[in-house]
């Protein structure tokens, strides 16, 4: 080949470099500017490897990570010691629930690189293959590398409260609002903690903060009216159920109404209470065990006997395993009944289908059934 030929080559290599490098460019340019198709078609002309990856991008853009999970694939088959490409490999798989792939994608990732973010997303990886202990692991793994690194500091935090383990989330959660006090996902956890742990009116102060710093969902309202119930504001309470019927269009929400008549109920109101556990019961379509314990209970503590039987029995109807309404049904029998043999009768049931109940009760039984059979006797 003479010197003139090499030089035409060179030229060639030169203009052909530089076209697949303009493909490549133009093709930024559009997905930049959002014309995905366009971005895809100019990709394609070129003959690099790389063309792969970008394609990738501009499907997981457009949310469509099975054709993103294709190019990537093209790309690790020539290449797959790319990092980057390896990376969001793992993410592809994780949009698409194959969490064993991308479980090994990640583990390779990690060994690698101790990169925390890597650990994240194996995290991420077991969780989605119900690995929890795993994922748990790896969000620790990651707060030892970054110690303020928020989305794991908030999965171990949820995974204690969600153990009831208050003073270990406190813990963490604490730690990240000493340095963002107004971080709305840990002052969350931080409220839920606190009414875990029944002290329910700095809970409930939290929960007021939130919605101060407009983080208004649903259930910060609810557990407001629940600690207004557990603070004896009985009232408040009822007002707070009813504000969120209306803010929330929930004028039929059951829960609702069987919590408003739960404060009717401590307010000794007994024809309000009644009336919103109906209410309750008309609105539900699971069973109603809850609703007619309820009307049971308030009507015995208010000495009417007759009505609370029925509807302890009525809640035995919807749920047979309901103990305490069994043990109030023999201590209603026990006081209103003339029959020593039905007493006796009731008391030794309850025993023989809860064997298991508290030492409490199950003291005040044997009490019970040994009183009565010394007094049968006696009268024999």
């Amino acid at each position: 080949m003479t010197k003139k030929n090499n030089y035409i080559l060179v030229f060639i290599l030169l203009v052909v470099t530089t076209l697949q490098a303009q493909h490549l460019k133009v093709g930024d340019s559009l997905f930049a500017m959002g014309f995905y198709n366009k971005a895809i078609a100019n990709y394609s002309l070129s003959k690099e490897n790389i063309k792969e990856f970008k394609i990738a991008k501009v499907h997981e853009a457009n949310g469509d990570y099975v054709n993103a999970l294709k190019n990537l694939e093209n790309y690790i088959t020539i290449d797959s010691l790319n990092t980057l490409v390896n990376f969001m490999y793992g993410k592809t798989l994780l949009q698409l629930k194959k969490s064993k792939e991308a479980i090994a994608t990640f583990e390779k990732l990690t060994k690698e690189n101790e990169n925390p973010t890597y650990f994240y997303y194996l995290g991420l990886a077991y969780e989605q293959d119900i690995k929890i202990i795993d994922a748990l692991k790896m969000f620790q793994k990651v707060i030892e590398l970054d110690d303020f690194h928020l989305k794991s500091n908030y999965k171990v935090a949820l995974f204690e409260m969600r153990a009831d383990r208050w003073e270990k989330a406190m813990k963490i959660v604490d730690k990240i609002i000493a340095q963002q006090s107004q971080n709305t996902d840990f002052l969350s956890l931080k409220a839920q903690c606190l009414y875990g742990k029944s002290d329910f009116k700095n809970a409930k102060k939290t929960f007021e903060y939130l919605i101060e710093l407009n983080f208004k969902e649903q259930f910060v309202y609810e557990k407001i009216a629940l600690c207004l119930m557990k603070l004896n504001e009985y009232q408040k309470s009822i007002e707070a159920y009813e504000s969120m019927m209306i803010q929330f269009e929930q004028i039929a929400n059951p829960d609702f109404h069987y919590n408003i008549g739960l404060n009717y109920g401590y307010l000794k109101n007994l024809q309000l209470a009644e009336k919103h556990f109906m209410l309750s019961v008309e609105l539900k379509t699971a069973t109603f065990e809850k609703e007619y314990f309820s009307i049971a209970l308030f009507n015995q503590e208010n000495g009417n006997l007759n009505k609370a039987l029925t509807f302890y029995k009525k809640t035995i109807q919807e749920q047979p395993e309901y103990l305490e309404a069994h043990y109030q049904i023999a201590i209603i029998t026990d006081e209103t009944s003339k029959d020593l043999a039905i007493k006796l009768k009731t008391f030794e049931n309850l025993k023989a289908k809860f064997p298991d109940m508290s030492t409490e009760k199950l003291s005040y039984v044997d009490y019970r059934i040994k009183a009565i059979k010394k007094e049968i006797h006696l009268k024999g």
